[in-house]
């Protein structure tokens, strides 16, 4: 007989073909649930890094369930839209038309006064707040435990420390 190894002719039609593999399906699954991970896995890096969509997913990772503080602070003061706060260390300052104030981390008032402010204005550094009424003449230097120091402008003061007439 003639040798046919070569010739395409006349072939066996898949005689000596190789028998079907076995876990065909389950390699398949597998390499899909590798490309499904990997790109799963680059969104959420993708996700985290710039924080668009993804930011209860960003801070639960950052921060924890967060029920270490199961307390709620609850702060009393004077509302109004001219309102202004700052934080120095675990005390809240709290500025308004009408009362400065200082609170304790817990809501308690540690230290307030009356004040008469038009727009007032509240800065801070050093541990300290200074509290004032933009071109009035008084302002209040306050810190963690309250009041620290007053002062209050003299009449015959400078024209730039006197407010507008």
């Amino acid at each position: 007989m003639a040798d046919t190894t070569n010739d395409i002719w006349n072939d066996n039609d898949g005689e000596e073909d190789e028998a079907p593999r076995k876990g065909g399906r389950l390699r398949r699954f597998g390499i899909f649930f590798l490309v499904l991970a990997a790109v799963l896995g680059v969104v959420l890096v993708a996700a985290y890094r710039d924080g668009t969509g993804f930011d209860a997913l960003r801070r639960l990772f950052s921060y924890g369930s967060g029920e270490e503080s199961t307390a709620e602070a609850q702060y009393d003061y004077d509302a109004s839209d001219s309102n202004r706060f700052a934080v120095l260390g675990d005390s809240l300052v709290v500025l308004s038309d009408t009362k400065l104030q200082v609170l304790a981390r817990g809501g308690e008032e540690i230290w307030s006064t009356s004040v008469r402010m038009s727009a007032p204005a509240l800065e801070t550094g050093g541990g300290r707040a200074v509290a004032y009424d933009v071109g009035g003449t008084e302002l209040y230097v306050v810190d963690e435990g309250g009041e620290v120091l007053p002062l209050t402008a003299p009449e015959d003061a400078p024209s730039f420390l006197r407010p507008a007439e």
